[in-house]
Parts: structure tokens; sequence; C-alpha cells
């Protein structure tokens, strides 16, 4: 894929044997696109396994952007199934999972990257690629580490009117794959009537009046659910969590049942004291570090 005329590609890793399908790094690259076509030409790629359909779908049930805006996105979208190459000028990965593409050769003059989880980005040495990470959260790299917290296009997010009385359980296969002992111990603790969203590969098991089971992607998910439970990841780490903040936005109530700290989380939840400061506009500070770098 050659997309060398753009300034700046906007895409998160791909791998051969995973596919993300509609997930937070999508939302991310639509995001961040919004804000920083006004000062390059900008694309987005999509190498996951998402059609223009589905991505289309998915913008129209999470934002309220106009029809002509929509096209806007769409027009500078290339839709490419996990390539072998890709050749740009500046390339910024919002998921940090370059090190994990090792059957994709990348070219590029910079790239940036966000760290997501991947620690290894303190080893950095190389010149033309910056690690824009939170240093509450991750050490700071070797070369090109710059203090960036991860944000959120909430202006643009669609307005709900209602939510079903129903709990939230997010159990994607990705990071959430729950053992039905844990959905046990959850009917056990809790009277709510539960919402699972899943995946094919990971459906419960059994069945049980109070659990109703989704599968992802869930059009306007936020109007389906008026509480979440923030449930373990085996990995005890997420990095700055989307989904909390958008249910703090729209005055979702999240219990946390977890029995570890996690610095990522913690980092987020601290943000959301005051979560105007993690809001994405106009003048975010990436525009400048792009500017300088680039």
């Amino acid at each position: 894929v050659n997309l060398k005329k753009y300034d700046l590609v906007l895409t998160y890793s791909w791998y051969n044997n995973n596919n993300h399908g509609i997930c937070g790094h999508t939302f991310e690259v639509i995001d961040y696109f919004w804000i920083l076509k006004d000062h390059f030409d900008v694309c987005l790629l999509i190498a996951d396994d998402i059609s223009e359909n589905i991505f289309i779908d998915a913008i129209k049930s999470k934002y309220n952007f106009t029809e002509d805006e929509v096209k806007i996105i769409i027009n500078c979208t290339v839709f490419s199934l996990k390539p072998l190459a890709v050749l740009s000028s500046n390339i910024l990965f919002t998921d940090g999972g370059v090190k994990g593409m090792k059957n994709t050769s990348l070219m590029y003059d910079n790239m940036f990257q966000f760290s997501c989880g991947n620690f290894d980005n303190k080893y950095n040495t190389l010149k033309n690629v910056y690690i824009l990470q939170d240093h509450r959260v991750y050490e700071k790299a070797k070369v090109n580490s710059i203090n960036y917290v991860k944000k959120i296009l909430f202006s643009k997010l669609k307005k709900i009117k209602s939510h079903d009385e129903r709990t939230l359980i997010y159990a994607t296969k990705n990071c959430r794959n729950l053992s039905d002992e844990y959905y046990y111990s959850l009917l056990n603790k809790y009277e709510d009537n539960f919402l699972v969203i899943t995946n094919t590969e990971n459906k419960l098991s059994f069945q049980s009046d109070r659990i109703t089971q989704i599968e992802m992607p869930v059009p306007d998910v936020f109007e389906k659910f008026n509480k979440y439970i923030y449930t373990p990841i085996e990995r005890q780490f997420d990095c700055s969590p989307r989904f909390i903040a958008e249910c703090q936005y729209y005055n979702i109530e999240v219990l946390y049942d977890i029995n570890y700290v996690d610095k990522g989380l913690e980092a987020r939840r601290e943000d959301l004291k005051h979560i105007e400061s993690i809001s994405l506009n106009s003048n975010d500070e990436i525009i400048q570090i792009l500017k300088e770098n680039i």
C-alpha cells in the first residue's frame, strides 16, 4: 500500500492471526483524524477485517457526524486487509503494537506511536520514531519520549436519550475472556439483570434468565445499559481505557470488580476527576507535537 502522498497516516497494528474488529482503536483513529485533518493531509488506514459498510455503520452509531462529514472521513480512508508493506511519509499507530508486526514492512520518514500496553517502547533509540505516552504509566523511552495522554472526541459523540435498566459486562475475546465461574460469582454478588457483550468464540456455555448475550459490534451500545461492571484483565493492565471515560460522559455508573492495582486504569480514573482534561479539541498539543517533528 503506497500512502506516500499523504502527510500523515493514522492506523493501528494488524497481525496475520488476529482481528481487532470494531474497537477502541478504530474510534481513536477517527477522533484524531477529525482534529488533524485541518492541519495535515491525513488518511486513515483500516487494515483489519472491516468492510467500508461496517466502518460507516460504526461511525453513525457512535458519533453525531452529518452525512457530509461521514463522507469526508470515508473519502480519506484506505481499506487494505493486512498489507504486507506500507509506504508512508509519516505514520501514527494509536495502539503501540508495531513490534508484533514482524511480517509487515513499514517504510516511513517518521513514525509516531501511542504506547498502549507496550512497555518495550522504553528501549526506542531510533531518531525518527516518536513515543507518545503517559509518563505516569510508562518509563520514558531512551529517545523521543513525549509525555502525552490520549484523549476522546467527546464533542462529536452521539447524545443518548435514555438507558435500559441493565448492567453491562464487556467480555470480548481479546482482553476479557471470562470464565463461567466468574459469571456465577457476579450472579451471586449482584441482583442485576446483565447484558453481556461477547464475540462468537467466547459465548457463555450456560443460560440464565438474568443474562442477555449479544455479539460485537453493538449499535447504540450506551443506550442498552445504565451500569457497567469493570471486570479483570488477564494482563492486569489497561492502557488509558476509553470505555469508562465514555460511561462517565453519559452519566453511567461504573463498578470495579478487580483485586489488583493497574497503573493505566488508575491514571485514567485520576483524569476522570476532571473529564475535560481528556477532551480532544482543535487546540490539542498533538498538533504542535506533529508539526515540530514532521
